[in-house]
């Protein structure tokens, strides 16, 4: 009996002697968590500062763009440059489509991109007798379709409207008040 009872102190023993251990080597883990978990937080910091100041970067530089824009759009052009003669102008649309269409209806937003290539204040190189514009040709018609309209065109797919969309950014054509419209 006596050996039993030593070998229980022995097991008990060494029971308290790997608690202390394990007690000891959680601690220590513990710690070593809190220490990465600050410097986490620094560095979360550190980015939503980076972050803050790219932000704002990228705001102004917006608004130096819109401000560009808007020199280049009706703010600069005094009332005798809008007078702008009706006369028709050919249009090879990516090599896919040929159209003719009045100046007018592509200056209909003179502060677009079209309206400002159109203007009359940039010289535009013909190629076989036709301006060339290289863009994909349906997502195009449907913008001068939109221009000489004011009514989005009818589209078979989404598809095709998300590229009318795309169109209508690239050339900077505002699409919000229009008739008939569900965009």
């Amino acid at each position: 009996m006596i050996e039993n009872s030593s070998n229980v102190g022995k097991f008990m023993y060494q029971m308290d002697s790997l608690k202390d251990t394990l007690s000891t080597l959680f601690s220590s883990e513990t710690e070593k968590v809190k220490e990465e978990k600050v410097k986490l937080q620094k560095e979360y910091k550190k980015f939503l500062e980076y972050r803050s100041i790219e932000e704002d970067k990228l705001i102004k530089a917006r608004n130096e763009v819109n401000q560009e824009n808007l020199s280049l759009g009706s703010g600069a052009i005094d009332e005798e440059e809008m007078k702008i003669p009706s006369e028709i102008i050919e249009l090879d649309i990516g090599g896919t489509h040929k159209i003719a269409t009045a100046r007018a209806t592509l200056t209909k937003f003179p502060s677009s991109a079209l309206g400002c290539m159109f203007s009359g204040k940039h010289k535009l190189n013909k190629h076989i007798g036709r301006i060339f514009i290289d863009r994909d040709g349906e997502p195009f018609v449907s913008v001068i379709s939109y221009l000489r309209s004011g009514k989005i065109p009818v589209f078979n797919s989404k598809y095709e409207e998300g590229k009318f969309l795309e169109e209508m950014d690239f050339w900077q054509i505002p699409v919000e008040n229009v008739q008939g419209s569900d965009i």
